[in-house]
């Protein structure tokens, strides 16, 4: 899967890491908050491991991710 931020991001690439070892342990994520501006990343990796979501962006830096895997 590529990562789509360009640049020296490295604080934001560690958070998709971290996030994508919750989603291979099945983790369900409620108000889970992560910089907006990983918001198509995170939509892949949900979609990759098969969760149905909600992501809220209400500030200009933070996004709150609700999900649960698909059984």
């Amino acid at each position: 899967m590529p990562f789509l931020i360009q640049g020296d991001n490295f604080m934001k690439g560690f958070e998709c890491g971290q996030m994508w070892t919750k989603m291979e342990a099945g983790f369900n994520f409620k108000d889970y908050i992560f910089h907006a501006e990983n918001d198509a990343q995170v939509r892949m990796m949900l979609k990759r491991f098969g969760y149905s979501f909600v992501i809220k962006n209400e500030h200009a830096e933070w996004s709150y991710l609700t999900a649960e895997i698909n059984n």
